[in-house]
């Protein structure tokens, strides 16, 4: 493929047509003369090369004449500035490319790659976690309206609310673990955002027949974790908790991956924390312990050795909100007051 490669107004193409700004190289030491022949073909042609320059050959043809000849031409090129040992990230904001695709608040683990037609541009998408996830992604795309393509089943579905701002169109996709999406834009946008709001017709009525049940604030448990607390307290029998860690007693919250449990209890008025792998079996109180168990809460699935219980926890605000209501107050903001 390396030898197959061509350059047309400094941008690289491959003999299927897809078409690059840089080439990028291996972090490597070694490098052939007919290789490195090749990159200078490269840049004598315009393209822009980056990477660690090589210092020998990894091969014994012509040794060692193969190796002086790699010297001479790290010198003619990387020597020259003609290729500079410089990042990928680097070499392409000196080229003036802006970002192509990021998530809010750089969240990691998604892969992207983008295709630009006759029709609009298309992006591949994909999820590497195996947790659900709901991200905000913004796209180097101007005033075009995105679709969300399935690319399992090929169903097409509009997005509701974007917002283009510049030359970058954002939007919130859901995403379920290792799912893909394609990201299409092929229509021209009709306005700068399309949010779907609702309309006053007149002062705000509560719902006929509405009934608050429950409500809870705070901070709820992650994709990935579930809250089985209820559950292990069931479980207790005769001041004694004896089970597994396992999907058939709790379902699989994170697929694909090996879950966890905690759980924090007191003994005897000691508060402690049990950490527990899938497949483990284990009982409570543990040896030495004495006392009346009390199971505090529990949690299973992707549950990291540094969870913050607190964090997690919420509120009843039941009450407050249907005093609320009670007072005619139908538009009610989610903050701490």
């Amino acid at each position: 493929m390396m030898y197959q490669l061509t350059v047309r107004d400094h941008l690289i193409y491959t003999p299927a047509g897809a078409c690059y700004r840089v080439l990028m190289m291996p972090k490597s030491e070694q490098m052939t003369p007919r290789m490195l022949q090749n990159i200078k073909r490269l840049v004598d042609a315009g393209a822009m090369v980056v990477g660690k320059r090589p210092l020998v050959s990894p091969s014994l043809q012509g040794y060692p004449a193969c190796d002086t000849q790699v010297q001479q031409l790290v010198q003619e090129l990387w020597g020259s500035g003609k290729v500079r040992d410089i990042s990928g990230v680097d070499a392409l904001l000196k080229a003036g490319v802006k970002r192509d695709f990021w998530t809010a608040s750089h969240n990691t683990g998604f892969y992207f790659i983008h295709r630009s037609c006759e029709e609009g541009e298309v992006y591949f998408i994909c999820n590497q976690q195996k947790l659900m996830r709901q991200m905000e992604c913004s796209f180097r795309v101007k005033d075009r309206m995105p679709e969300l393509w399935n690319p399992l089943t090929g169903e097409i579905q509009a997005v509701q609310s974007y917002r283009c701002q510049g030359d970058v169109t954002t939007l919130t996709i859901p995403f379920q673990p290792m799912q893909s999406w394609f990201v299409v834009f092929r229509k021209q946008a009709e306005s700068a955002s399309n949010i779907l709001a609702a309309k006053k017709t007149g002062p705000l009525q509560p719902l006929d027949g509405l009934e608050i049940l429950k409500a809870e604030f705070n901070r709820f448990v992650p994709n990935g974790i579930v809250d089985n607390s209820d559950n292990i307290r069931e479980l207790v029998r005769n001041n004694r908790l004896d089970t597994w860690c396992n999907n058939g007693n709790w379902g699989d919250p994170a697929p694909g991956i090996v879950k966890h449990m905690q759980i924090t209890y007191t003994i005897g008025g000691v508060r402690k924390v049990l950490y527990a792998t899938e497949g483990q079996h284990f009982t409570l109180p543990m040896p030495g312990d004495s006392g009346d168990l009390l199971i505090e809460k529990s949690f299973y699935g992707a549950v990291p050795a540094d969870l913050d219980e607190e964090s997690m926890s919420h509120s009843d605000a039941t009450d407050q909100l249907k005093q609320l209501i009670a007072e005619g107050q139908y538009v009610i903001p989610v903050d701490n007051r």
